[in-house]
């Protein structure tokens, strides 16, 4: 990755961080709600982070290293990957479905019976 495009992740996870701050997610949820909405963000570094079984369903990776990281079993349905580091990291059977995955590296990922569809 340039230097220029790492900025640019960078960047785009701070105002990513920022704006979701700003929003009053759980200001319409009632009382008896039992779901609220939540945006999950992930940049920056956790190589070799151990993730296993997390459930991070819906959550955005941008610009993350996570080389080498476990994420064993981890629920990652319908989660947004755009130029994140996933090489070497074992992700078998991880929940990958609807999962989208835009200039992310997952070279050398161990990826042994993952759901992907």
């Amino acid at each position: 990755m340039t230097l220029r495009l790492r900025r640019f992740a960078l960047t785009l996870t701070a105002l990513l961080g920022a704006a979701s701050a700003l929003v009053p997610v759980a200001a319409n949820a009632s009382m008896g709600d039992k779901d609220v909405a939540r945006m999950v963000s992930f940049g920056g570094a956790c190589a070799k982070c151990e993730l296993s079984g997390r459930k991070l369903n819906g959550a955005q990776f941008v610009g993350a290293n996570f080389a080498g990281a476990a994420l064993v079993g981890s629920d990652l349905r319908d989660a947004r990957f755009m130029g994140a580091n996933f090489s070497g990291a074992d992700l078998s059977r991880a929940d990958l479905s609807d999962a989208q995955m835009v200039g992310s590296n997952f070279g050398r990922a161990i990826l042994t019976d993952a759901r992907l569809r």
